[in-house]
């Protein structure tokens, strides 16, 4: 079942693991998509959850992802987790690893801007 974009981004936020928008043919994939603990929009992770935290990749790219991490954001705020603002890049850490000890959730905290 498909969703909009706003919905996947809700379903995301309220601890869904699965949920994903329209089609892309070319690219054989949906474009917004829940997969597990990650908020995917196209091929760039936009969203983490990891325990009481959603982490959002703050680098900026085309207007219509931004509307979606805007969104996210906005969803956030209104939720029981706490937002993070990270770079792309500390997301790619977070993407490869399934075990998250203390010390990776310290240095997450130190890279990130809480979100206001």
């Amino acid at each position: 079942m498909s969703y909009t974009n706003s919905e996947v981004i809700s379903r995301f936020v309220d601890g869904k693991e699965t949920g994903k928008s329209s089609y892309w043919s070319e690219r054989g994939q949906y474009r917004l998509r829940i997969e597990d603990h990650r908020l995917v929009n196209y091929n760039t992770t936009i969203g983490f959850r990891l325990e009481s935290y959603i982490i959002i990749n703050n680098d900026s790219y085309s207007k219509t992802t931004s509307r979606h991490q805007n969104r996210l954001k906005e969803c956030v705020r209104l939720s029981q987790y706490t937002g993070l603002l990270v770079p792309e890049e500390v997301l790619q850490v977070l993407e490869g690893n399934t075990i998250f000890t203390a010390s990776v959730i310290e240095i997450i905290l130190k890279e990130g801007e809480i979100l206001k």
